[in-house]
């Protein structure tokens, strides 16, 4: 299993290439570079500024990959960040240098942040940091290390939720994410999908101009989707809509309507404790009896006015003789 950060990039370009190679983190100098070399790269990074013109502003991205203490050596760990820059950053010098200075060991890739293709800038995202952790993930699974398999992709975590996972606990958000997916499943727009959460499990919704906000039913405040993740706006849950077959209405309202009736019995109690929707049973069932009494009595009735009719025939037959 490995983690991906995103660092600040606060020092000189020259500072931090000087940081990641210092030897008493390094040890055997487990130094490598994609498109440049350990030696010339700071030399190949600034060249390749100047010659698209590009001296100013942010001068590279700095990413950190850990590894779980005792998990791999120091040479499947660089093996992997190698790979990892070559996957990641195609058109960019990247420095890879992996640290054995602590328990767990990490690797630092410095990415240039001009391309030596074309010119372009790097943008770090955050659309781009979750598809560099998945290139990250599949690498590990490639090598036969652990992953962290997420309930749900492109999630974003706060600290607070970060602490309750790392304890097992599993986050409110997380219940958020899944009420709303199984809604969006089952409706066709965004006020279907309102209806839904309220109805289902008790989800207040906003419909704003562009964004959407949701309130668990155990929380006073209201969440804006983008806050559980980019999945969860508006403009992506609009995507869904006109990507997935539609939802037959007819027949999710007549279902609706028949839940909707069920819980509003269930959840009455008497007095004595018992449900009303058991003691409307109880009734319901004592009124089968008596019909099936009135309907016995009637088709008694009906025998003993058939019999009269059959003797009142045969008299007037014998009367006619």
């Amino acid at each position: 299993m490995a983690i991906i950060k995103r660092i600040a990039s606060n020092s000189s370009l020259k500072a931090i290439i000087k940081y990641v190679k210092d030897i008493e983190k390094t040890n055997d100098k487990i130094i490598s570079g994609k498109d440049c070399t350990s030696i010339n790269a700071l030399n190949k990074m600034n060249c390749t500024k100047k010659v698209w013109d590009k001296i100013g502003k942010r001068q590279y991205h700095h990413i950190i990959q850990s590894f779980p203490p005792g998990e791999v050596s120091k040479e499947l760990a660089h093996s992997i960040g190698i790979e990892l820059a070559e996957k990641g950053f195609s058109g960019y010098e990247v420095l890879i240098a992996t640290h054995i200075d602590r328990d767990h060991l990490h690797n630092h890739l410095i990415i240039n942040s001009v391309s030596f293709i074309d010119g372009r800038k790097y943008i770090g995202t955050r659309d781009s940091l979750v598809s560099l952790k998945d290139k990250s993930d599949g690498l590990c699974r490639e090598h036969g290390l652990s992953v962290i398999e997420k309930p749900f992709k492109k999630v974003r975590d706060s600290t607070a939720e970060k602490k309750l996972r790392q304890r097992g606990i599993r986050p409110w958000k997380d219940d958020l994410r899944y009420y709303i997916n199984e809604a969006v499943k089952n409706t066709n727009n965004l006020p279907e999908l309102k209806k839904y959460l309220k109805f289902h499990y008790g989800v207040d919704t906003k419909i704003q101009s562009s964004n959407l906000s949701f309130k668990h039913p155990d929380k006073q405040k209201f969440c804006r989707g983008k806050k559980l993740g980019t999945l969860w706006t508006r403009e992506e849950i609009e995507k869904a809509f006109i990507i997935k077959p539609k939802v037959g209405l007819k027949n999710n309202k007549t279902r609706l309507k028949k839940q909707k009736m069920s819980l509003k019995i269930n959840k009455k109690v008497d007095y004595f404790g018992k449900s009303i929707g058991s003691i409307e049973r109880d009734i319901s069932w004592n009124n089968k009896k008596e019909k099936m009494k009135r309907d016995k009595l009637i088709e008694n009735e009906k025998k003993k006015d058939e019999e009269m009719s059959g003797n009142d025939l045969e008299d007037n037959r014998g009367l006619e003789r």
